[in-house]
């Protein structure tokens, strides 16, 4: 197990994501990951997921008092979380990447975390992948991104990298690249029009796909991330220097790393005839300069200088070199994984860092958004989350409530004229 510096006195259950599933069951200032479950997208995964954490709570002789899962509605870790019938915590995908990293570092302080990886959910209800956080162990602030496009094709999307290239580039620009028939490239656009089997996506994941399709080394992916692995192997095959790209990030509150106009860049020298290994190259170091750009940005919003860096593009061991060494010579402390995963078999842990720091905080107000099922969307000072309703009866929207341990537990009613109403309705 992970043993922490602090010692809670709670049993948390972090029960991992959907994809590469891990838990993690921390007790006092134990952190005890599972073994390797797998991916959920089969039944017999998830029952083998219930069966193991029923295993180890029998041979840890304990039971987790509260369980924290991703908020992925569709994910079927979420889904056993609450069929296991204890209180849940929701926690976001990315942020449980960076806090996995912070716990295997033992940091409790603000961060700078920044987590690139496929997929996750995201606040908003679009896709998050390429995030750059402000955050400690009770809540993050989002202040910027990898640009967002429209990613076509629900799960093909992430196989097929050259649906992406096609979804990011214009017309003039992907035309000559023989990513797609004309047939194809056509059925592309008009769903992105019409939003059909569309979602947008900041995903980092998807950017490397779409650019391995550009530079013609993977157009699809026959094992997972095949097409990135090539083009990171492209990259360190060349010796030379990159070339110089005439695109630079703009400053901004929230800020925006402009991934399309490079992507056009690199399919405009590739249809020059410039080298694919030293595009590749380019790519790689383009990427890793405005990470750190955005490292910068972020730290003009927070004291930290303690930068995190997390998910599952993380494991790119030329971007993390060439990010670290350029952060650490801006004067920032660089944390990254040596023990855990960074990629989703790592966030049972952060998710259970989670729940262990926040299950005893005071109750935290909060304002009902929706009410359906047992459950309800509240906001909490800002914080979007599903809690359970289930102590409370006539639940309403606008409603307000004391938010603990997952759970709805006390209800204030409009005629109530309680300090607790006035801090509510200050805070919110």
């Amino acid at each position: 197990p992970f043993m922490m510096h602090k010692k809670g006195d709670s049993v948390v259950l972090g029960i991992g994501g959907e994809l590469k599933n891990t838990f993690c069951l921390a007790a006092k200032d134990l952190y005890y990951p599972s073994p390797y479950i797998g991916d959920l997208s089969d039944i017999r995964s998830v029952q083998a997921l219930k069966e193991a954490i029923e295993r180890m709570e029998e041979l840890l002789e304990m039971r987790a008092e509260l369980i924290v899962c991703d908020m992925h509605p569709a994910y079927q870790s979420r889904q056993l979380a609450y069929e296991l019938g204890r209180p849940v915590l929701e926690c976001q995908h990315h942020y449980a990447h960076i806090l996995s990293c912070m716990a295997e570092h033992q940091i409790d302080q603000e961060v700078i975390g920044i987590s690139f990886d496929g997929t996750g959910y995201g606040l908003d209800g679009t896709i998050w992948g390429g995030e750059f956080f402000i955050c400690d162990t009770h809540t993050f602030k989002r202040v910027g991104s990898l640009e967002p496009f429209e990613q076509v094709g629900g799960d093909l999307s992430s196989k097929e990298g050259w649906r992406n290239a096609v979804s990011i580039l214009d017309k003039e620009d992907w035309q000559g690249l023989d990513l797609c028939s004309q047939e194809q490239a056509e059925l592309i656009l008009q769903c992105k029009a019409m939003k059909i089997n569309t979602v947008t996506s900041t995903s980092a994941g998807r950017y490397f796909d779409a650019v391995s399709a550009i530079l013609g080394l993977r157009k699809v992916n026959t094992c997972e991330a095949e097409a990135s692995m090539v083009l990171q192997f492209a990259a360190e095959s060349y010796q030379g220097k990159a070339l110089d790209v005439p695109i630079s990030m703009q400053e901004a509150d929230f800020f925006i790393l402009p991934m399309k106009a490079l992507c056009t860049f690199l399919a405009q020298a590739k249809k020059s005839g410039e080298d694919i290994a030293r595009l590749a190259y380019t790519f790689h170091v383009v990427l890793a300069h405005w990470i750190c750009e955005g490292a910068l940005q972020a730290s003009r919003q927070t004291q930290s200088k303690m930068v995190v860096l997390s998910g599952g593009v993380m494991q790119n061991v030329l971007l993390l070199k060439l990010c670290k060494e350029e952060l650490e010579a801006q004067g920032f402390t660089v944390l990254t994984h040596k023990l855990s995963s960074s990629n989703d078999g790592g966030i049972g842990l952060g998710q259970a860092y989670y729940g262990m720091e926040n299950i005893r905080r005071t109750k935290v107000p909060a304002k009902v958004k929706k009410v359906k099922d047992g459950m309800a969307v509240v906001d909490a000072t800002g914080a979007i989350t599903t809690v359970s309703s289930e102590l409370i009866e006539d639940l309403e929207p606008g409603d307000y409530v004391m938010v603990h341990a997952g759970a709805a537990i006390a209800k204030i009613n409009g005629d109530d004229q309680s300090e607790e109403q006035s801090l509510m309705e200050e805070l919110l």
